[in-house]
């Protein structure tokens, strides 16, 4: 219907400039008078006015036109893994219906779909305490690595690596593989997210077994700005975001700097393996949440 109203209007606006046009060319031709004895006949005070008339309702309806475009938010939630999104854990569009302005229900809408999405797949609406029993065997070629969890859930494990006196940290997911022929010490970090990461040190050659609890913790959100027309979404996500106790959000000014920070500090552990500064070389994220507002 929308559409309908504004091709009629654009089309009895130039319907009125044309006949308007062709008024004032036939009286002119007619009557070959000064302007202002053109002006004092009613049919070129008529034609003259049509014209206007008709250039207004056509620039209006351009004008509406444009004002009218359908533009939709799109957004997504990263899994984050050595700080990279690694995959898309959500995604949905929602559409914008308020001239291109973003109005603050679509804000309210956006951070309720967030808030749900990472609620029901970790279940933070209640979080206890993870009881883990690992088990290391002396010998790994023999043996594999045991580790029980209660209540039952999944952990990641990450293998740390002592390098040097610069005690750098080389990060990587764990392959019992890697480590049968290693050789010496190694630490194992069991991780998820929502609570509080587990280092176990390991000295190569011996078997141990331990218990461990991991507590709960802040869910950590980083949020990028988000790409398209010009918008604060990021911003007005930043705030609704932060009001949530489970949450710990990272605006858009601070992880950009964050990131250049680190790769920076990356660059320095590169070109002097012996420094023995403390260098944060971790965006210490859960997740990332980025998205594009444009139209359609």
């Amino acid at each position: 219907m929308d559409a309908l109203i504004k091709i009629m209007a654009v089309i009895s606006g130039l319907l009125a400039l044309i006949k308007g046009a062709f008024d004032i060319i036939r009286e002119y031709r007619e009557n070959a008078e000064a302007l202002s004895g053109l002006w004092a006949r009613p049919r070129f005070r008529i034609a003259a006015i049509l014209t206007i008339l008709g250039i207004i309702i056509i620039a209006a309806g351009l004008w509406f036109a444009v004002q009218q475009q359908d533009y939709t938010v799109t957004v997504q939630i990263w899994n984050v893994t050595h700080d990279q999104k690694q995959s898309v854990f959500a995604s949905k569009s929602f559409p914008v219906s308020h001239r291109g302005r973003l109005a603050e229900q679509i804000y309210l809408d956006v951070s309720k779909w967030i808030i749900r999405q990472i609620r029901q797949t970790h279940n933070q609406s209640e979080p206890s305490s993870i009881g883990i029993d690992i088990y290391i065997p002396a010998n790994l070629s023999d043996e594999k690595i045991s580790v029980k969890t209660t209540p039952k859930t999944h952990l990641e494990m990450f293998l740390y690596i002592i390098q040097g006196s610069a005690k750098a940290r080389v990060r990587t997911r764990l392959n019992e593989h890697d480590l049968e022929n290693l050789g010496k010490d190694f630490y194992i970090e069991l991780n998820k997210t929502g609570y509080s990461p587990a280092l176990i040190k390991v000295k190569w050659g011996e078997a141990l077994s331990r218990h461990l609890t991991l507590t709960p913790n802040l869910i950590r959100i980083g949020i990028e700005r988000f790409s398209g027309k010009d918008n604060l979404f990021a911003e007005k996500l930043t705030e609704l975001l932060s009001a949530e106790s489970r949450f710990q959000i990272m605006n858009p000014a601070t992880l950009t700097a964050l990131r250049k920070e680190i790769r920076d500090n990356r660059n320095i552990i590169a070109s002097q393996p012996m420094v023995q500064m403390k260098l944060r070389t971790s965006l210490g994220l859960d997740f990332i949440i980025s998205g594009t507002y444009q139209h359609e």
